[in-house]
């Protein structure tokens, strides 16, 4: 029969309590890298339609991203916002003095349009539902002032 003394069971424990310290804390880390990622640079095959007032911007939601352009110009601007994922999703647009979005939430498969004249500068673009824009659907829109450009011109953002 074997003895251990105290001070080896001690020990023991002591190693194992610091294993699990360890783990959670690599578990800590992922989640705290994964609740940082934005969708920002994600843009699919996305593309704005220049109109002679604005554009019309194309826009997909699925877990958990948002698929649009960066940049686009200013004026009065249509986002197609289409929900390709199978959660609910929908579009805020938040910055120089607009609060929009789409409402009812979108069920997934479903397209819904949203109107809005927007100035040069930055916009916030996030997904409100639950926790998705903590989980990567949020990113940043910058408006540029209006160029003079042919109605109807495209440009298209692909990856």
């Amino acid at each position: 029969m074997t003895h251990r003394c105290a001070g080896e069971e001690t020990m023991s424990i002591m190693k194992h309590l610091w294993m699990i310290s360890l783990a959670l804390t690599g578990t800590l880390a992922v989640a705290l890298l994964v609740s940082c990622a934005s969708s920002q640079g994600k843009l699919g095959n996305t593309k704005v339609i220049r109109t002679d007032d604005g554009a019309v911007v194309e826009v997909n939601l699925k877990e958990y991203e948002i698929d649009m352009p960066d940049s686009i110009p200013a004026g009065s601007v249509t986002f197609k916002v289409s929900n390709t994922g199978n959660h609910d999703h929908t579009i805020r647009i938040e910055g120089n003095g607009i609060d929009r979005k789409i409402e009812p939430n979108m069920k997934g498969g479903e397209t819904k349009e949203l109107q809005v004249t927007l100035t040069a500068g930055q916009y916030k673009i996030t997904c409100p539902v639950g926790p998705h824009a903590t989980l990567g659907m949020r990113r940043t829109l910058t408006v540029t002032p209006r160029e003079a450009v042919r109605p109807g011109a495209t440009s298209v953002s692909q990856p």
